[in-house]
């Protein structure tokens, strides 16, 4: 029973800090030369190849399953909470953008191993022996009109 309690409060904290830290950074569409020079070309990675890392980061939250999210990093790790929780990363090596858990709560595996496909706004995942899961990208977090703000120090 601590342990679940556990669980939830990493995931928690982990997803409220991924939040911040990422939600409060930019996508860099403007590094991609032709988005620049032409704003009606869309980024390379919304043709039929492999999913880019920079696409990934942040939070996606299935379209089917409210409760399930992913949390795809920088660092290519990818957690699932739902249900369930899962650990594992995602490599964009090749051809094709994939995903394994390496490790889930409970001995879960229905959504262990699987293929990513982005599409516009929708990250389309064909899990391994599960089925197929869309899941639409987290708005990033704002921060309230009247969170405090600090001066510089002066000296």
């Amino acid at each position: 029973m601590h342990r679940n309690i556990r669980i939830v409060g990493f995931t928690a904290a982990g997803l409220s800090a991924a939040l911040v830290l990422t939600g409060c950074g930019s996508s860099d569409k403007k590094s991609d030369p032709a988005a620049r020079s032409n704003p009606a070309v869309a980024p390379s990675s919304r043709d039929n190849t492999a999913v880019q890392s920079s696409d990934l980061l942040g939070v996606w939250t299935s379209q089917g399953d409210k409760d399930v999210m992913l949390l795809f990093t920088s660092q290519k790790t990818v957690t699932l909470t739902g249900s369930h929780f899962c650990v594992g990363r995602f490599d964009d090596t090749a051809n094709t953008t994939t995903v394994k858990m390496s490790e889930c709560n409970g001995n879960y595996k229905e959504r262990n191993q699987g293929t990513l496909k982005l599409t516009q706004d929708t990250l389309e995942i064909d899990w391994k022996g599960f089925r197929k899961e869309s899941f639409t990208h987290s708005a990033k977090p704002k921060l309230p009109s009247s969170a405090p703000t600090a001066e510089p120090p002066t000296s």
